[in-house]
């Protein structure tokens, strides 16, 4: 039952899930092949277990909850069970309606040309994926015309292996229920367990059902553990090898067709849906056969040990460390926020242009170049590749001068970025592709791109003929060769966080952290996992390794030099022992600024918690650690890497987070990932780190707080800040979208109110809704903050995702084939009328899990392109200009 609640809930309520759906193949042979696995998965691994487990508990159980007659017996053994695979295929049904209703509808004013075919191609995915669920479901509604052949195949197991049979039924009867019967000198069928009120027919179905039930779990159970088995071993590096395909870069066809097949075949994402919501099943049920013939709480008994677990090794979240190597550690070293502000003068060109010699009055300062500060919200992969495309399409643009007559690249203006969740992804992959992306060359790049089979130009155009049928008639005829001699920035990092992150936190949740594994020294929880994933995405991109690559590389390597300069990193994050901001940066954070105050107010800088614990001022004396504490750092304190880390100015010296793991703090989503726990010096935990968005989710408070230390360090400065949100719900009643009032009005009163069953999952609920809407009220404030800041001279624009009218997908299309006779035509105007009046205030909802759907992607690029947006990019482009700075932003 609770399998079916989660799946029927995630199905129609939540978008993360519903944009799983989306994820069709341009040929009819791969969408088939690809689909059908879909719902074998669904049927062997989710439907069967979920009626086999209840039949199994009931059956052997009937005698205690009060089943006493034949008619009971046959409802609650044979019948009840069969209706969960019933619900649970029409959950997948209302599924793929709700995920129907929030495709996205190309834009008009903007977009780009991959929007129509996508959508085209997933209208035919989704009537094509409704017909066959609907197929499945009545097969699994009238299955007595298929389950003869079954009774029959079991009649003929009981005649050729009859002592194998009644041994198997034994073997249930002596693990599942306490019995002091001779069991061996019963018959076959064991008939002398029937109660006297049922019939012997009925006896000898439920004895073939029970034999052929045990024999499938155990069978499905030994080979979820060998999946849990190949996951551990695809993580090693002798096996990575071993089964790694050869280079045949060199030969393009067979790479494509082994592209081709392995996009087919290798199933993920939507499948493993099944596996999460039926996997843990037959664990469960078994633990509860033997629960109930021991009289032992064995579930229970798990938790507890799960739990005591935690005192010993702790809970297996401990935050990734790497430890630093000596010829390394004279190199790695934060740098002071006062270098930082020289070092970008240099970079930006106010030092070349003599803005440095200017007095504080001068009217040639209206010339010299502002420092550019990027604040970006929160909201999983949507967040990610939204920042990661605006900030490479500045970087393209700058770069392209001819197109915006920049005077410098989009990076050397860019001072820093604040960024929370999701945006500390896009954040990480951004300044990882500043180091890599020019040393790549464009060959490379190319046919590194070409095999993202994820990235939705490559969707839309991997069937030609079907993608130019539906394109809009003058509209650009698309081709293969949509990559230029030119590869930029914005296609190479949306092509690397195009790629499936969910399925890498899936497997790792349910390989890992249920079976408490990730518990063990060096076993990654799932949250390292996908760090792990983020890591290999952009190796795939840029042909980097872990040993290469900035963003495997540790996150004191990200602070600017002399030589080169880097944007700086504030990823927040958010503490789960006081509430505070725990930001995680390369910046020596603690030091005062010139105007003598700390550079954030009352937040945590995390190499200061992993370089803790400090003397008390007064004592002089470090904690004191309790008894308990004391017993949970003991075997850490063997293993950790911050275990008797060295550090300096409380900051590490001989270890640090990599840059995917500081990313991945910043990330740390409710239910999704699990917190980061920080251990200090001594091996004891000293904090626990959550997702960002839990204090502030645009990342503006931290951007306003650079701004104003930017003033402090000198006041001819005029920061900018570009606030990036991905989050389209707050924006729908905003003249912004032409939707509404303009921000910071009285919001509207709500209208309806979702179903809420009980307090508790409300209170949790309100979380969400807190953490989105104070994002939301410091993106109102932050335009006055900051032009207050720079003395009345704009200071904010501001990039924004504007939401679509929700529409009744399947509704549309069936009027499509309605007759057309005038009532016909009225009738449908009125209907039509009506069902816009009802969904004036509801709109398409936007995944915000790992994965960005081709639709999703296509539309996020698009946005950046739009009307209300045009503007924002223009002023900021305008900002790089050598004369006439930012004049497009008066």
């Amino acid at each position: 039952m609770l399998s079916l609640v989660i799946a029927l809930f995630a199905f129609s309520s939540l978008p993360q899930v519903q944009d799983l759906l989306f994820d069709a193949r341009p040929y009819w042979a791969q969408e088939i092949v690809y689909w059908a696995g879909f719902y074998a998965i669904g049927i062997f691994i989710w439907a069967l277990p979920l009626v086999f487990t209840s039949r199994l508990l009931l059956q052997q159980n009937y005698d205690i909850i009060g089943i006493d007659n034949e008619a009971r017996f046959k409802f609650y053994i044979f019948r009840l069970p069969s209706l969960f695979v019933v619900f649970a295929f029409v959950a997948v049904l209302v599924g793929i309606v709700a995920a129907a209703n929030n495709l996205p509808v190309p834009l008009q004013d903007g977009g780009n040309k991959y929007e129509a075919p996508i959508r085209r191609l997933l209208e035919t995915h989704l009537i094509t994926l409704l017909i066959a669920t609907a197929v499945v479901l009545l097969l699994v509604i009238f299955r007595d015309v298929f389950l003869r052949g079954y009774g029959r195949a079991m009649a003929r197991r009981e005649i050729k292996d009859a002592e194998g049979f009644k041994r198997s039924l034994i073997r249930i009867e002596r693990w599942t229920r306490k019995t002091t019967l001779d069991l061996d000198a019963m018959d076959m069928h064991l008939s002398g367990l029937k109660p006297a009120w049922l019939s012997m027919e009925t006896w000898i179905a439920a004895q073939r059902v029970k034999e052929f039930m045990w024999r499938y779990m155990i069978r499905l159970t030994v080979f979820l553990l060998i999946l849990v088995a190949i996951h551990f071993m695809s993580y090693s590096e002798m096996v990575q090898q071993l089964f790694s395909f050869p280079d045949l870069t060199s030969s393009p066809g067979v790479q494509q067709t082994l592209d081709f097949i392995g996009d087919t075949l290798y199933l993920k994402r939507a499948s493993f849906l099944f596996v999460v919501f039926g996997a843990w099943l037959p664990f469960i049920a078994f633990l509860a056969l033997l629960s109930n013939r021991f009289q032992f709480p064995f579930i229970a008994a798990l938790v507890v040990v799960a739990i005591g677990l935690t005192f010993f090794i702790g809970d297996g979240h401990d935050v990734r460390v790497a430890t630093i190597a000596e010829d390394q550690r004279s190199t790695l070293r934060p740098t002071r926020f006062t270098d930082a502000v020289k070092g970008w003068k240099t970079a930006s060109g106010w030092d070349a242009r003599g803005c440095e010699w200017l007095a504080p009055d001068a009217k040639e300062l209206a010339d010299c170049p502002r420092p550019i500060i990027v604040s970006g919200e929160g909201g999983g992969s949507r967040a990610a590749f939204l920042l990661a495309s605006v900030l490479g399409s500045l970087e393209d643009d700058s770069l392209e001068r001819s197109k915006t007559n920049a005077g410098r690249p989009f990076h050397l203006q860019l001072f820093a970025i604040s960024s929370v969740s999701g945006s500390s992804v896009g954040a990480a992959f951004y300044t990882s592709a500043l180091k890599t992306h020019q040393a790549t060359s464009t060959a490379d790049l190319k046919a590194a791109l070409f095999r993202q089979r994820l990235w939705f130009p490559n969707v839309a155009t991997a069937n030609l003929e079907a993608a130019n049928a539906v394109r809009s008639s003058g509209g650009e005829v698309l081709t293969r060769t949509f990559l230029t001699d030119f590869v930029g920035y914005k296609d190479a990092l949306q092509a690397a966080l195009s790629n499936d992150f969910i399925s890498p936190v899936s497997i790792g949740f349910l390989a890992r952290d249920v079976l408490t594994l990730s518990r063990l020294p060096f076993v990654l929880d799932r949250a390292g996992v996908l760090e792990t994933a983020w890591e290999d995405a952009f190796n795939g991109i840029y042909g980097t390794t872990r040993a290469t690559s900035p963003l495997s590389g540790p996150l004191l390597a990200m602070a600017p030099t002399p030589a080169s300069w880097t944007p700086l990193l504030f990823l927040n994050a958010a503490s789960n022992e006081t509430g505070r901001r725990v930001i995680v940066t390369p910046v020596r954070m603690t030091e005062p600024t010139k105007s003598g105050d700390a550079l954030f107010i009352d937040a945590y800088d995390l190499h200061e918690l992993l370089c803790s614990p400090y003397r008390d001022p007064n004592t002089n004396a470090f904690p004191d650690i309790d008894t308990l504490d004391e017993i949970a750092r003991a075997l850490p304190s063997y293993f950790s890497p911050v275990a008797r880390a060295r550090c300096k100015d409380r900051k590490p010296v001989s270890i640090d987070v990599r840059l995917s793991s500081a990313a991945g703090v910043s990330s740390r989503s409710p239910f999704v990932s699990p917190h980061a726990g920080i251990r200090d010096r001594r091996a004891q935990i000293v904090d626990s780190v959550v997702d960002g968005g839990y204090f502030d989710n645009s990342g503006a408070v931290t951007a306003l707080e650079i701004a104003a230390a930017l003033k402090a360090e000198d006041s001819r400065l005029k920061p900018f800040i570009l606030q990036v949100s991905s989050e389209p719900d707050w924006f729908k009643d905003t003249s912004v979208c032409g939707l509404g009032n303009d921000p910071g009005t009285s919001p509207r009163i709500p209208d309806q109110a979702d179903f809420r069953p009980g307090a508790a999952v409300s209170d949790i609920l309100t979380l969400n809704s807190t953490r989105i809407a104070r994002g939301y009220g410091t993106i109102v404030e932050l335009p006055d903050r900051v032009k207050q800041l720079n003395g009345g001279v704009r200071s904010v624009a501001q990039i924004s995702i504007c939401p679509q009218p929700r529409e009744n997908f399947f509704l549309k299309e069936i009027l499509k084939f309605s007759n057309k006779d005038e009532v016909t035509k009225q009738q449908t105007r009125a209907m039509r009328i009506r069902e816009k009046t009802k969904e004036q205030a509801q709109y398409k909802s936007v995944s915000l899990s790992w994965w960005v759907s081709p639709p999703l992607q296509a539309f996020l690029d698009g946005q950046i392109y739009s009307a209300h947006n045009v503007k924002q990019r223009n002023c900021m482009l305008s900002l790089l200009q050598e004369t006439e700075a930012g004049k497009a932003c008066q």
